[in-house]
């Protein structure tokens, strides 16, 4: 596991690895991302880019 993370009702969450604790980025290969909502049913988006240096990162925009 890389990481959990907990994100209220009605909020949004980026995560990028370089600013939290994966300064090397991650390795590649396939990922698993599990979502639970506690009984209640979970509506998401995921959306991921890969990059060979912290500068092909470009902001996160909606």
């Amino acid at each position: 596991m890389y990481f959990a993370i907990t994100i209220a009702a009605g909020e949004s969450s980026d995560w990028i690895n370089i600013n939290q604790g994966f300064s090397q980025g991650m390795r590649t290969g396939g990922y698993l991302l599990q979502w639970s909502g506690g009984g209640y049913n979970v509506d998401g988006e995921v959306w991921g880019a890969a990059g060979l240096d912290p500068d092909d990162t470009a902001p996160l925009s909606y």
